[in-house]
């Protein structure tokens, strides 16, 4: 596939004024933004008046004026404490709102990284784009930071040109602003057609960065596993390829910068002759033959600094070049990402769902949670069913557990349950949402999110506050957790309510992962449990203490598993064969039989009231 190609062009200008009108949000970026052009201006004023001072020294020590040259002085110092108070303001000012900025384009983008599940798919389902994750937290940040600096230039600039370019025609004739506005309109155009080039390498560092970052997260989440395969070279060599990718781009963009930077530094110094070259016309056309000696002095100084300082507004034009380059690599990327998301957020809008609201639910008995009717489904990419015309329900109070060959579907069922994954027949009716008081996920890899340990016992909740319940309520977690033979982990977090530092995922082995996600389960006592191997970290004898638990809480099960066992703790068994074909039975009728039954294409519809 041809690999898209970004440069300083209208589609970048299209992408940042579409990013920008989330940088303008709130009326405190408002004032930041008008306090930092204030402050600029200001500047731009006062370095006027810092730059004839030189000047206004010629003319006072020429004419040995003892008295001026004091009072001069004190103008002098007092100007260069403003300038220094100015420009400290500015910078600081720049700083609050690039930090403004960032929060704000940040927020933006995460509530559509979050919103629809798009995070999933874009990480899973759909990889279209490289490292979300990076665009979101280290491309807007740079891009932010970049612009904060660049744009009091580019709104100051036009002004500061044209009073400059006025008291230069004032001194030295339309040669002056003229020769400058033509040495710098050739410049700018050349370094336009050396950006470009710039700024596709700048966009695919930041994508082999990201490769780069990833790799080392992903050593950083398998470490054990790596260690106990003792494949530490694998793995070096594989990182060490990526790095060497990512060197490789570096240098190209080195290559790619280096006739820029020779541009912007060649008309830097051209520039500082420039100002001399337009003071000669006149002054050897005999312009200034009637000055005396010490007035010549200080109108060639007040010359040299007005053209010098109209050529320096040219060259900070000039010099964000490269500070441009760096602005447009990353607004291609955040803009890529935004237009994205919202292809995604637009499709699952005007998408024809096929979940049934609760209204059009045709049953009223109080009892069921999930009903599918001929549901067919299949990976997001994929041409080939996994399941096809399924029809069964989960009804309170029946326990189900779903069982058959690898890749057959299991797991797949409950990705098209929660809305993950699309289907491609049939109809799903949704009586019951994901949340922890009616339908709670327990994974076989369990989430441990930050904090204490109360906050992983009610997580998905968040529980950023502190644990401020009742005693009683405490108790019963503690007994949880004694239940589940974790009263080890209590002691070593000090408490329910201690915060910790660690991160959980590594000081708790599977098995305690597993048990801990259990006393979530019980904390919030759910209608629904969908356990997807759940128990497979823990032994057969814990495996009972925690479905008797369930039982005792009055908990509906959909259990996905491998191990015969699951059978005794449920009333049906939905088997998939691994060919589209499933099966359904009522493993109450046959706790005579251990063994699967035998794959077969059988579609039962379960009655809408089912007793256990």
């Amino acid at each position: 596939m041809r690999m898209e190609l970004y440069s300083f062009d209208y589609q970048f200008l299209r992408r940042l004024f579409k990013l920008a009108t989330y940088l303008f949000q709130t009326k405190v970026v408002h004032y930041l933004f008008l306090v930092l052009l204030f402050l600029a201006l200001i500047e731009e004023f006062v370095v006027y008046r810092v730059g004839l001072i030189t000047s206004e020294y010629y003319k006072t020590l020429g004419e040995k004026d003892w008295t001026g040259f004091w009072l001069h002085t004190v103008k002098a110092v007092s100007l260069i404490f403003a300038i220094s108070f100015i420009k400290s303001s500015r910078e600081y000012t720049a700083s609050v709102l690039y930090v403004s900025w960032r929060q704000l384009l940040t927020q933006e983008l995460q509530k559509s990284y979050f919103a629809g599940f798009n995070y999933y798919k874009l990480n899973v389902v759909d990889c279209h784009l490289d490292n979300p994750d990076q665009r979101i937290t280290q491309d807007v940040e740079k891009m932010c930071k970049a612009l904060s600096t660049a744009i009091p230039t580019i709104i100051i600039s036009p002004f500061t040109i044209a009073y400059y370019s006025y008291v230069s025609y004032e001194t030295s004739g339309i040669i002056g602003p003229g020769g400058i506005f033509l040495f710098f309109a050739i410049g700018t155009l050349i370094n336009k057609f050396l950006m470009s080039p710039v700024v596709n390498k700048v966009f695919l560092q930041e994508k082999y960065e990201g490769f780069f970052r990833f790799k080392h997260m992903h050593l950083r989440t398998y470490a054990e596993s790596i260690a106990f395969q003792d494949a530490s070279h694998t793995e070096l060599s594989h990182t060490s390829h990526k790095l060497a990718k990512l060197v490789e781009v570096q240098q190209q963009l080195f290559i790619k910068q280096y006739p820029l930077s020779l541009s912007v530094n060649l008309f830097n110094y051209l520039g500082s002759i420039i100002s001399f070259m337009v003071l000669a016309v006149p002054l050897f056309a005999g312009k200034y033959d009637a000055l005396s000696g010490p007035d010549l002095s200080a109108l060639i100084s007040k010359n040299v600094f007005v053209s010098i300082y109209l050529i320096s507004c040219f060259s900070q034009l000039v010099d964000l070049s490269t500070v441009f380059t760096t602005i447009a690599g990353t607004t291609h990327r955040i803009g890529e990402l935004h237009e994205y998301l919202t292809k995604l957020n637009n499709k699952r809008q005007n998408a024809v769902s096929h979940l049934k609201a609760n209204g059009d639910i045709d049953t009223d008995d109080g009892e069921t949670l999930f009903q599918l009717s001929k549901v067919s489904y299949m990976p997001p990419n994929g041409n080939t069913p996994l399941v096809e015309q399924l029809t069964f329900s989960v009804v309170k109070g029946t326990n189900i557990v779903v069982m058959g060959a690898s890749s057959s579907g299991k797991t797949s069922l409950l990705r098209v349950l929660k809305n993950l994954w699309p289907i491609s027949d049939g109809s799903l009716q949704c009586i019951v949402t994901f949340t922890p008081s009616q339908v709670l996920f327990l994974p076989q890899k369990p989430v441990m999110t930050d904090g204490s340990l109360y906050q992983q016992i009610i997580f998905p909740v968040d529980g950023i506050t502190l644990y401020q319940s009742s005693l009683q309520r405490k108790q019963e977690v503690e007994r949880y957790l004694a239940l589940t033979d974790l009263n080890h982990i209590l002691d070593r977090a000090k408490g329910l309510d201690t915060s910790v530092d660690w991160n959980w995922e590594d000081v708790l082995s599977p098995g305690e992962m597993q048990r801990l996600s259990f006393v979530r389960l019980f904390y919030h006592c759910p209608q629904l449990a969908v356990l997807d191997e759940a128990t497979s970290a823990v032994g057969q004898e814990m495996e009972e203490v925690l479905y008797r638990q369930c039982s005792n809480l009055g908990i509906t099960l959909l259990s996905v598993g491998h191990r015969q066992t699951l059978t005794k703790y449920h009333d049906k068994l939905l088997w998939f064969d691994g060919k589209g074909g499933w099966k359904f039975q009522d493993l109450r009728l046959n706790k005579e039989s251990d063994t699967a039954p035998a794959p077969s294409r059988i579609r039962i519809k379960v009655p809408k009231k089912s007793k256990t």
